[in-house]
């Protein structure tokens, strides 16, 4: 139980921390069209570019206002774990249904910022990690208490969950450097 209050309580503390800090670059945006976030590093890592579009409001609000909400319930749920408590299974549950539809829904603002938008957002993408790594986790956890029978996942989520997070992560940064290689073949002077 410690190693997922620990990541819990790490991915909610980060994912909280950079919701906040988009959620500010946000209000300082739309209150001065002139303000530069310091993550926008050149026409392709710009954060500016992905907060100011129609789809990081997707639901009328700022996308980050969710990630604040969700990431301070994940800290939150971390700390109350640390604690030495424990969550009702129906409540692990939940959490891991809010954590599919939130890795569904980073994923869906990942292909819009690639291939739609055409700029990545460095939160951003620290948000996308946080979410796989607390996903895995708690998807991990519970087949492995539930005993379900879906043998194969349980047996490679509760031997290789670490390995398996760092392939999601590869696999997304495979695609960020095959759709800007363009790009980045530009700076490597190939």
């Amino acid at each position: 139980m410690t190693t997922i209050s620990k990541v819990l309580t790490a991915c909610g503390f980060i994912g909280l921390l950079v919701s906040t800090i988009i959620t500010i670059d946000r209000i300082k945006i739309l209150s001065n069209p002139n303000f530069v976030p310091i993550c926008d590093l050149n026409p392709f890592i710009s954060c500016g570019s992905v907060n100011t579009t129609a789809q990081a409001s997707i639901f009328g609000f700022p996308n980050s206002f969710l990630g604040i909400i969700g990431f301070a319930a994940v800290f939150g749920l971390g700390l109350y774990l640390l604690t030495g408590r424990n969550l009702k299974p129906s409540l692990w549950k939940l959490l891991n249904l809010g954590l599919l539809v939130a890795v569904l829904f980073t994923h869906w603002l990942a292909y819009q910022s690639l291939y739609v938008i055409q700029a990545l957002c460095t939160y951003c993408m620290v948000v996308w990690a946080m979410t796989i790594a607390t996903f895995i986790t708690i998807t991990r956890y519970n087949l492995l208490v539930e005993n379900l029978k879906v043998s194969f996942l349980k047996d490679l989520l509760a031997k290789h969950s670490l390995i398996l997070i760092l392939s999601w992560y590869a696999f997304i940064v495979g695609l960020v450097l095959q759709h800007f290689w363009y790009y980045w073949r530009t700076l490597i002077g190939v």
